[in-house]
């Protein structure tokens, strides 16, 4: 049963099931502290304007065994559940009159009246009662314990007169107690009225406790999916940052593929002979334009377009070995294959075309021709050695590490390397900062961490 709008801050918050068990209680407790009571029925008041009554349940004593029994809301009816406040005005007569009269005075009313005129019956039939009764006790609770802000005129309900109901009190109803009283029971001295009010007084607070840890338990569920928010964001953010610092791990990928290539600029000053990968992208260039000549409609193809592309990007970067050949059998070689099958070249011109993708494939390891290395005898064989090393199995080292050992190469060298000194500041600087983005990395990655599995609401709550 849903007792309150979800976004209704001018009532309880309690939970159903805890509700229940509270109202089953207390109505238990006091037929127990009443002999003169018979039935007790627990009723939960809405919030302002409406104050909709909904009866929640009913306990009972059996007057030849004295044995208690509860019955919940489900199991009876009630002419009184849904009545609005409005409603009780609309047909404020017989048992309405009496609800009307306690919710509008905020006091204890009985089927006979007030308190007072209720007294002034019991006394004339001499302390007994001789027909049946009943009498409302409210549970009242002080607005400011209740609301976090006083709400405007217009919020409360209107009496007859179109005055605001509560307006001017400090408390107001959330609940409603119904005891009927036993035929011919007695007496009804001050004690009576004083255990009805003491009994509601404890509930009151009681309904205070269970609504002050519902209302934080909402509060926390607000704050957690707005840490959760806040949290997506922040990481959101540090992930862009990060994907943005990590151009700086291309740059030195950059300055290590050009290292690469000073190694092979060597091995081809040494070895003449042996296929160039430039050189041989520039032969692969100008075959493209003979077809261009012989074919005008080859000038016009994309993949011969692309195809250029692919072969300038080739000559451009210095690619490890295996990521030369992979860029050549998935990009180049099959985009070759293609042109020679469309368009009817010269024999002379196919050989040729072999012969150059053949040398282009060979040209990936020239680097690595242990044959080859050995034969350049300029430089000391431990300086070809980590040369090698860090050019061709730079994924074994971290960044930092292969920028600190690459500085250290250089400066062994005594070859000519082109613009060397400003390689070397460059290094430098490179490492510092990938220093940098491995620490930021390090401290974010338990960040992240943290707030991967934030702590739930309870854990919260007792920490």
């Amino acid at each position: 049963m849903a007792l309150r709008a979800r976004n209704n801050t001018l009532g309880l918050q309690i939970s159903p099931s805890l509700l229940d068990r509270l109202c089953q209680r207390f109505t238990e407790l006091l037929l127990l502290c009443l002999p003169q009571a018979q039935r007790v029925a627990f009723y939960f008041v809405g919030s302002v304007p409406h104050l909709r009554i909904t009866r929640l349940g009913m306990a009972a004593r059996n007057r030849e065994t004295h044995e208690l029994t509860w019955r919940a809301s489900a199991e009876m009816d009630s002419d009184i559940t849904g009545k609005t406040w409005q409603d009780l005005l609309d047909s404020s007569t017989g048992d309405l009159d009496v609800w009307s009269s306690c919710l509008r005075n905020q006091r204890a009313w009985t089927s006979s009246g007030s308190k007072d005129d209720f007294r002034r019956l019991v006394e004339k039939s001499g302390g007994t009662l001789a027909d049946n009764h009943f009498h409302l006790e409210p549970v009242l609770m002080s607005k400011a314990d209740l609301w976090h802000g006083m709400p405007p005129p217009s919020v409360y309900p209107k009496d007859r007169g179109g005055k605001p109901l509560w307006l001017n009190t400090d408390s107001i109803i959330v609940a409603l107690i119904r005891i009927d009283l036993a035929p011919e029971s007695s007496p009804f001295g001050p004690d009576y009225w004083q255990i009805t009010e003491e009994l509601t007084k404890a509930l009151a607070i009681q309904l205070l406790h269970l609504h002050s840890k519902q209302s934080l338990s909402k509060k926390m569920e607000v704050i957690q999916e707005q840490r959760d928010e806040i949290r997506q964001i922040l990481v959101s953010q540090i992930r862009k940052i990060m994907t943005k610092l990590g151009l700086v791990y291309r740059v030195i990928d950059n300055e290590v593929a050009s290292l690469r290539e000073s190694w092979e600029n060597i091995i081809h000053q040494c070895h003449p002979e042996q296929p160039c990968r430039s050189h041989i992208v520039e032969q692969l260039n100008l075959l493209l334009e003979k077809l261009t000549v012989d074919h005008t409609v080859v000038a016009e193809s994309e993949a011969v377009k692309q195809l250029a592309w692919y072969q300038d990007k080739l000559a451009e970067y210095c690619f490890l070995p295996e990521e030369n050949k992979v860029w050549f059998q998935q990009k180049i070689l099959p985009l070759w294959k293609n042109t020679a099958s469309r368009y009817n070249s010269a024999p002379e011109l196919k050989n040729q075309m072999k012969k150059l993708l053949d040398q282009l494939e060979q040209s990936f390891y020239v680097g690595l021709n242990e044959t080859l290395i050995d034969k350049i005898d300029d430089i000391p064989n431990s300086i070809k050695t980590k040369w090698i090393n860090l050019a061709y199995n730079e994924k074994d080292l971290k960044k930092v590490d292969l920028l600190r050992e690459y500085s250290y190469l250089l400066e062994e060298v005594n070859i000519a390397i082109p613009n060397k000194r400003k390689i070397l500041e460059n290094l430098v600087c490179l490492r510092n900062l990938a220093l940098c983005i491995e620490n930021l990395e390090d401290e974010l990655d338990k960040y992240i961490d943290k707030y991967e599995s934030p702590p739930s609401i309870e854990q919260t709550l007792l920490h």
